[in-house]
């Protein structure tokens, strides 16, 4: 078995039970390099394909070890031994009882590892181009959603959506029915509640009444109530309650305490002057 170069660790040998499909009907030879793809059922009723091994060596089919010169394939293979360390192990068993395991052959001059590989589920290709360059996302549905650049405060009215949002591509299985997936859909709309920056505008944000502003507006949580603070001079303030734009009964809060008494303001006598004795 080979060592690990970076760390100088032996590889240790593992067996996957195999059938020809799985193989590519018996052109995985002993010292070839091999992907693992584990296919599952997730628990959504979905299947999802993933990349979970790459470049791996196998160092046995059956009971051969060899190659032979003249030998081009191996014919209802039962087994296969790939060299992986220790947590490829692990999860090279755990794919095995999860779903069905494939070996994809690679060219041997092939070394490249591609670690942005995601996984696929439910893989449809209605609308992709046939000789569109193959990428390491696969070709996952995707869907525009628009997203805000920033906070936009209830009882902005949205003349041009570009103004306000960005438009991100997000997997269309993990788009909520309650997410806006169109910018034209927020033209000529009012926020009815706050937009938070770099989260998607939802469907909840414009639905009911936006809430009024003015002086003293008490915010969000009582948007149709309003107070104004009067004061006189140094006296204690009171506040006056508005609903609607009219003055709440008993909502007038007078002032507590007596009135302080304004005290004047006289110049100092300067120190040359003396007060007159009179002579």
């Amino acid at each position: 078995l080979p060592t690990d170069a970076a760390t100088g660790v032996m590889y240790k040998a593992m067996a996957l039970k195999v059938n020809p499909e799985t193989v590519v009907g018996g052109l995985v030879l002993p010292g070839s390099r091999v992907d693992v793809v584990n296919v599952e059922r997730l628990t959504n009723g979905k299947t999802a394909a993933t990349m979970i091994l790459q470049n791996v060596l196998i160092v046995g089919v059956d009971v051969n070890v060899v190659r032979n010169d003249d030998q081009s394939f191996i014919k209802n293979a039962q087994t296969v031994t790939m060299a992986v360390k220790q947590q490829e192990g692990l999860i090279l068993a755990l794919a095995q009882e999860r779903g069905h395991v494939f070996l994809m052959l690679r060219d041997p001059t092939d070394t490249k590892v591609n670690k942005n590989l995601k996984s696929i589920v439910d893989y449809m290709q209605k609308n992709q181009d046939e000789n569109a360059p193959e990428s390491g996302s696969g070709a996952v549905e995707m869907t525009k959603i628009p997203v805000a650049k920033k906070t936009v405060p209830a009882g902005t009215k949205i003349e041009n959506p570009a103004d306000y949002f960005d438009e991100e591509e997000w997997p269309s299985s993990k788009v909520p029915d309650n997410f806006v997936t169109k910018m034209d859909e927020l033209r000529g709309r009012t926020v009815t509640k706050d937009l938070l920056p770099k989260l998607p505008a939802t469907k909840e944000a414009f639905e009911g009444d936006a809430p009024k502003t003015g002086i003293g507006s008490t915010g969000p949580k009582d948007p149709k109530r309003h107070t104004i603070t009067f004061q006189v001079g140094g006296s204690t303030p009171y506040y006056a309650h508005f609903r609607d734009g009219k003055l709440e009964d008993g909502s007038v809060t007078p002032p507590v305490g007596p009135t302080p008494p304004s005290t004047d303001i006289k110049p100092q006598d300067k120190p040359n002057d003396k007060p007159d004795q009179g002579q």
